[in-house]
């Protein structure tokens, strides 16, 4: 279970941090740190303005403490939302009522009869002993800062026995209605913040919903899991949803595999937890309330997960980068960065615009190569349509001209008003022909004339408009191939880009494969190498069998010899005993005492040896059942090389250690033996006194006695030597099975080696497949970069095709224009009438030019004011060398708001002149309309040409002011770096009189000491002068010789001290003046700032005057669109009079003509 996070919420120590943990700006001198007493962060002054009486605080509780603004804004949505809803614990609010209005329980909010219903069934329900009773005080104080508030300042005057009691009581009633055995993880917390919301009644049958119809099934398996996230395994449900997840944020925002791999250990260890539980005690209150409102307003659980997922993504870099899931810790970590940085607000503001999690479906890998194919065959189908587009344009082109109806002139500057004109005068001559031949009176003629007349102005109206609709045609299809190359060009840039990263995987797959063989290398070498330990172990198991052998038939031999021994030894003694029995009668009975004594101490040795053997035998079988047991544990490691080579030395140990204690046994065989010959020489001893028992009748009884015990003894002896006999071979047999047990040992270790090796064989054989694998998808990318390449050449002749019909098009317009030409020559006699219209349009374009100018001039005055502006700028900042560093941060912030502005406005002046640009574009084209028509129009063009001139050098001088501005600018960045380094030798200087202050306070110090040495020395001679005085009368001259010296000391002293006092004075008036300095330097900064303050006042002014000129030129702008409105009105006017001067003149033209005909044929 997670520790709560007010536990692990620690005070941060001044001086540790060295950026604001909100707005990340340096801590400085005049940018002081401070520490939020909410949540216990460190921020700056300008992140932390207001203050707060703070819930939980134990200094000075009942008094306001600095918060920083999320607190503060945290803290006001808790306290709106208590005083609009009126919240208290345990009580009905309209919270409560929109949900159960939301959740279909009740119709209205006013329904009080259903309300009364939902209590009394309540009242009714059954409850289940599950829970007795909770802890409030103790769940108060585990809270997070967030909700620890709203509990303490929305219970009201409810005690927390009483809260207990109403919690206590829902709970035990939601447990029989759901039969839970236990209760689920946290939703006591949730039922507890509810209870804050709504009644107790009313509170049941809101979390009776909420748990049947909204959370899901992995959310509910989790809450029902264990509490820790080691004890937890995934369900089924759950590793779904995390792939879910995963897949809507690749999708949406291409998250890289190791960013998906720590999101999904994030939503493993922490994510399960805040979506079952709503945030409760993760994030902060605001979190928990608008998750479960949204939820029960929307009746859909998605938006609890939408939360989760906009969390996710907010926080994607630190997920990614400082989020490591190894310990508690670390996620208390995690969880304190959450909630200390998560509001609801903030995250609904940043992405509104995007899609929900339920509307955007997620997309698997192979989706993505399917819709990649698809958009390679749009491009390939689009670069065709195109060609097909232009090929039926073709098609229609020669079907209109079969038909009788021209192509459409291309489109160009308005020309395609004058082409119905000029195309009209082919076709009525042939019909007005043939009609008027026909005719005989003159009458008759006049009237086919005026018929003809009116047919022709209803052929003339039919083939106008014919003529709109396929010029309206060709635009749209010029429009339509503007377009298809804008595409054509955009799937270019994006198959290059797509070549660039097949390109880019090519190379990380090829430097894969290289990893990958390396990595081959590596395992067949340390294959090698565990072969060579394979038979190092083999040959090492060889050289145990034998040793052991060798160890055996050691022992086998000492044994034998140790029984052949005692027999030998025996023999002799019993001769010398023989032939000495005479001589040692007399001592045998004390040394029978004595032997009595060595007997009884041999047996308690034997006994301890015996015991001391047996524990070695029993320390011998744990050890080497501690050995058997870490050989297990090593075989099922499979670290056979390792382990095989500690078994053999701790073999080699135990066969020593048996090789000592069989020695040691030997020795004490030996020694055994010796007391039994002894023995045996001291029963012939007996037997020789037997022999004299004659002559010594006294003794008998006790050499009976005597013999019966060396009876016994050698009874005891024979039972110990058995013992020993069955003891060692004991020992024989547990070494026999010692060396089965290896040997069975070695055979397991060799049946594993065997595995091991065919599982290494299995995987060398998987990454050849793997390899070979690896190796075709490398020709299959290969495969598609050059059917890319094709595609590319095929667009590429595609391309060129297309410039060449655009060259076949640029012909037909050239020659169409030289009939224009042609045709404008005939219109001569119309002349008089254009040429007023042409002096109005010169007035029109004077008006314009003296607009143009007027605009030029407003940006030169702009240009003028800015850089006034930065050179008062520029010297004001020379004097300002001691300025505050927050005041300069601020003059900066402002300067680059006004860079921006300067900026935005070279934008609209560059855009004014790309509309002046393309005004006198449109002038020249009309220009070029009315030279086709008369000659007189040539002025206008030279004219124009002039004011391009006069454009282009304005556009020149707008690039020097912008080469200027430059150029201020860094001269702005050397002035900076001049007062940077001004700033440094100020800081040196006080670096420098702060140690002269110091230095002189030493000395100052060290003078007060040596003058109280001085004072010592001198009230020390003088008692030294008045004992000798009092003493010595004799002495006087002496003693005024002393006081002669003592004088002359004085004086030497007095100097010192004076100079050294002249010194003391020297230096405290430097430091006068310097404090005097320090005063004058804080007088100018003040003064400084107030200049600072009144300058920004001057820029505040200047920008409002920059965005009235600005507001100037957008009415001038529009002023001028107007104007240019009405000149295309008028053109088109003259334009459409135009036409019907040359309909008019081709009808009066044929009229004449025909009239002519007619005359001759009367002639």
């Amino acid at each position: 279970m997670y520790q709560p996070v007010s536990q692990q919420l620690v005070k941060a120590a001044r001086g540790v941090a060295k950026k604001c943990s909100i707005c990340n700006k340096k801590f400085e001198l005049f940018l002081r740190e401070h520490i939020c007493k909410r949540c216990l962060r460190p921020v700056c002054s300008e992140c932390s303005p207001k203050k707060l009486i703070i819930v939980g605080y134990d200094q000075a509780p009942n008094q306001k403490h600095r918060v920083c603004s999320p607190c503060k804004a945290e803290s006001k949505f808790q306290k709106k939302l208590r005083k609009e809803n009126n919240l208290q614990y345990g009580s009905v609010s309209q919270i409560s009522l929109r949900w159960l209005q939301s959740l279909n329980l009740i119709t209205t909010t006013e329904s009080h009869s259903e309300i009364q219903d939902l209590e009394e069934t309540y009242k009714k329900s059954q409850s289940k002993g599950l829970i007795s009773n909770i802890d409030i005080t103790q769940m108060k104080q585990q809270l997070s800062y967030s909700f620890k508030q709203f509990a303490f300042q929305t219970q009201g005057k409810l005690t927390d026995a009483e809260v207990s009691k109403i919690l206590v009581s829902l709970l035990n009633k939601l447990a029989f209605r759901f039969q839970w055995k236990t209760l689920p993880n946290k939703f006591h917390l949730i039922a507890y913040f509810v209870l804050f919301l709504t009644s107790e009644a009313l509170a049941y049958h809101i979390l009776i919903e909420i748990y049947t119809n909204y959370i899901p099934s992995y959310a509910i398996e989790y809450m029902s899991e264990a509490p820790s996230p080691s004890e937890r395994s995934l369900s089924q449900n759950q590793q779904t949803k995390i792939q879910k997840i995963l897949n809507y944020l690749i999708s949406q925002y291409q998250i890289d595999d190791f960013s998906q791999k720590q999101i999904s250990r994030f939503i493993q260890f922490i994510g399960f937890d805040m979506l079952s539980a709503f945030y409760v005690d993760i994030l902060s209150f605001e979190c928990f309330f608008t998750s479960i409102d949204d939820m029960i307003t929307k009746n859909t659980y998605m938006e609890v997960e939408r939360i989760f997922i906009m969390l996710i993504r907010y926080h994607q870099t630190y997920l990614r980068d400082d989020c490591i899931f190894t310990d508690n810790q670390q996620h208390q970590r995690i969880l304190i960065h959450l909630i200390r940085n998560t509001s609801i607000s903030d995250l609904k503001e940043k992405y509104k615009g995007e899609k929900t999690f339920e509307g955007n479906r997620t997309e698997t890998a192979e989706s993505k190569m399917f819709k990649q194919s698809n958009s390679m065959v749009m491009n390939s189908t689009t670069t065709g349509d195109f060609t097909q587009i232009t090929t039926s344009q073709a098609n229609n082109e020669e079907r209109a001209t079969l038909n009788g109806n021209y192509p459409p002139a291309p489109v160009e500057n308005g020309q395609n008003a004058q082409v119905p004109a000029m195309k009209a005068e082919r076709q009525p001559s042939t019909v007005n022909g043939g009609d008027v031949t026909e005719s005989d009176d003159d009458e008759g003629e006049t009237q086919q004339i005026e018929v003809q007349q009116y047919k022709s102005s209803v052929y003339y109206n039919q083939v106008e408009k014919d003529l709109q609709s396929q010029n309206a045609q060709h635009d749209l299809d010029i429009d339509v191939a503007e377009e298809l190359n804008e595409e054509f060009k955009k799937r270019e840039e994006l198959l290059k880009s797509e070549i660039a990263t097949y390109q880019r995987q090519l190379i990380k797959q090829e430097n894969q494969i290289k990893e990958y063989k390396q990595q081959i290398l590596v395992q067949q070498n340390e294959l090698q190498i565990t072969r060579t330990e394979l038979q190092t172990l083999q040959i090492e198991v060889q050289t145990i069998r034998t040793q052991s052998l060798v160890s055996s038939q050691f022992a086998s031999s000492q044994i034998q010899g140790s029984q052949e021994t005692p027999t030998a030894n025996t023999n002799a003694n019993i001769n010398q005993v023989q032939s000495e029995q005479q001589q040692q009668v007399e001592h045998l009975l004390y040394m029978l005492t004595q032997k009595n004594i060595e007997c009884e101490n041999l047996i308690k040795s034997q006994s301890q040896q015996e015991s001391n053997f047996n524990l070695q035998i029993e320390e011998l079988r744990t050890q080497l059942h501690q050995k058997s047991i870490e050989f297990e544990n090593y075989v099922a490691n499979q670290q056979s090389t390792i382990s095989g080579s500690q078994n053999n030395e701790e073999i080699e140990q135990i066969r020593v250690q048996l090789q000592s204690q069989l020695q040691q046994k030997t020795v004490e065989c030996q020694n055994l033996s010796n007391t039994l010959a002894l023995t045996q020489e001291k029963v012939l001893m007996m037997e020789k006194n037997q022999k004299s028992s004659v002559q010594h009748p006294h003794n008998n009884a006790c050499i009976e006695q005597l013999w019966k015990e060396l009876q016994s003894l050698q009874q005891k002896i024979e039972e110990q030597r058995q013992e020993k006999v069955s003891l060692e071979q004991q020992l024989l047999q547990e070494k026999e099975q010692l060396i089965v047990n290896h040997l069975r040992e070695t055979a397991i270790l060799k049946q594993e080696v065997s595995e091991f090796q065919q599982k290494i064989f299995q995987q060398e054989e998987m990454k050849s497949t793997v390899s070979s694998e690896y190796v075709q998808k490398i020709i299959a990318l290969e495969k598609t970069i050059q059917e890319k390449e094709v595609l590319i050449q095929s667009q590429v002749s595609q391309i060129q095709v297309m410039q060449t019909e655009v060259q076949t098009l640029k012909q037909t317009e050239q020659s169409l224009k030289k009939e224009l030409v042609q045709k404008s020559e005939q219109s001569s006699s119309y002349s008089a009438t254009i040429e007023t219209q042409i002096k109005e349009l010169q007035s029109n374009l004077e008006s314009m030019r003296q607009t143009n100018s007027s605009l030029v001039q407003e940006h030169k005055t702009l240009m003028d004011l800015t850089v006034k502006n930065n050179n008062i700028i520029f010297e004001e900042f020379k004097i300002q060398i001691q300025e505050n560093e927050q005041t300069i941060i601020n003059l900066r912030t402002q300067l680059e708001e006004s860079r921006l502005r300067e900026v935005s406005l070279n934008q609209q002046v560059i855009q004014m002149t790309e509309k002046i640009v393309q005004l006198n574009e449109q002038i020249a084209q009309l220009g070029e309309q009315i030279q086709s028509v008369t000659q007189s129009n040539q002025e206008l063009q030279t004219v124009i040409t002039e004011k391009s001139k006069t454009i282009e050098q304005l556009e020149q001088q707008v690039l020097e002011d912008k080469e200027k501005m430059e150029n201020y600018e860094r001269i702005y960045q050397h002035k900076e770096q001049q007062i940077v380094e001004l700033r440094n030798q100020l800081l040196l200087q006080e670096q420098t009189s702060q140690q002269l202050i110091e230095e002189g306070k030493t000395e100052i110090i060290h003078l007060k000491e040596q003058i109280r040495i001085l004072e010592i020395t001198l009230v020390e001679v003088r008692q030294v002068v008045e004992q000798k005085t009092l003493i010595i009368v004799s002495h006087e001259q002496t003693i005024k010789q002393l006081n002669d010296n003592i004088q002359h000391l004085t004086e030497s002293y007095q100097t010192q001290l004076q100079e050294q006092q002249n010194q003391y004075n020297q230096l405290h008036q430097s430091y006068n003046l310097l404090q005097q300095e320090k005063m004058v330097i804080e007088q100018k900064i003040i003064e400084i700032t107030k200049e600072v303050e009144t300058k920004i006042l001057i820029i505040h002014e200047k920008e409002q005057i920059i965005i009235q000129l600005q507001e100037k030129l957008t009415n001038r702008c529009e002023e001028h669109e107007k104007i240019i409105e009405k000149l295309k009105s008028k053109v088109n006017r003259l334009q459409n009079e135009l036409n019907k001067y040359l309909s008019v003149f081709n009808s009066v033209k044929t009229t004449v003509t025909n009239v002519e005909e007619d005359n001759i044929d009367d002639d």
